[in-house]
């Protein structure tokens, strides 16, 4: 007889660091971040503060995420 114990499923959120928007043009910009495990990247952004009306696609999973925004308003503000 055999006996297999299975881990305890995560439950608690990863930790997001390092917030912050780059390569910043007329219509888009890179959000990047780091997370303390593996987490898919997915950004919520809009001009009103959030909760953001929309949404890129979730993302792969890894600790280091950059997600690139691409038909933005120019000389508008984007809250994420």
């Amino acid at each position: 007889v055999q006996a297999t114990t299975l881990a305890a499923a995560d439950t608690s959120p990863p930790v997001i660091s390092a917030i912050g928007a780059g390569q910043i043009t007329a219509t888009g910009a890179t959000i990047n971040w780091q997370t303390n495990e593996p987490a898919d990247e997915q950004v919520e952004y809009g001009t009103s503060p959030c909760p953001c009306p929309m949404q890129t696609p979730p993302g792969t999973v890894r600790t280091s995420h950059s997600v690139a925004l691409s038909g933005l308003m120019s000389s508008t503000q984007y809250h994420y």
